[in-house]
């Protein structure tokens, strides 16, 4: 498991022990800023339930899910929204951030089940808008994976529900 320290008078993390995939390797460092993470001026303090749920899985998409760190981008405006609505995290499948692949929203723990159904269909509306075919809910423990169809609107989170995202797969090098 990573270690994660966080540094209040900077508002920063850093992640301490990601592997790097190779054997005897040193481990990778990573240091977040809160500007790298906040671009919402309404951002919430660092330490509160809801960027802790967001912080974790971040780190769960870089360790377990093995996705670059450079593919990940947190607070992003939905095209249409005059910047007003954003989605907390959304995985890129290019270097350029340029074509959208998970779309990702987060809520606190204990959230009621019509508030989970409502706030799943908006991370798959966030998802369908920024053209990217996997939406992700996660409310503490408990998420919702949904594959978007991206020919039609009209299918909701309901009928798109998968098992999980996809792993990232490094590309081979010749």
């Amino acid at each position: 498991m990573e270690k994660i320290h966080y540094n209040r008078q900077r508002e920063s993390i850093v992640i301490a022990s990601l592997p790097t995939g190779k054997r005897g390797a040193r481990k990778q460092k990573i240091l977040l800023l809160k500007e790298d993470f906040c671009k919402n001026q309404n951002c919430a303090h660092i330490n509160c339930a809801k960027e802790k749920i967001r912080f974790d899985y971040y780190f769960r998409l870089i360790s377990e899910y093995h996705y670059q760190v450079k593919h990940i981008e947190f607070d992003v405006a939905i095209p249409g929204s005059k910047g007003e609505i954003m989605a907390d995290l959304v995985v890129y499948s290019d270097d350029n951030k340029e074509k959208p692949f998970i779309v990702i929203d987060v809520r606190e723990q204990g959230i009621s089940d019509m508030l989970f159904e409502r706030a799943s269909r908006q991370v798959a509306a966030k998802a369908y808008s920024l053209h990217a075919p996997y939406a992700l809910f996660l409310s503490g423990k408990r998420k919702r994976t949904m594959h978007i169809s991206l020919s039609n609107k009209e299918r909701n989170s309901i009928e798109n529900i998968v098992s999980d995202i996809p792993i990232a797969h490094p590309k081979k090098k010749d």
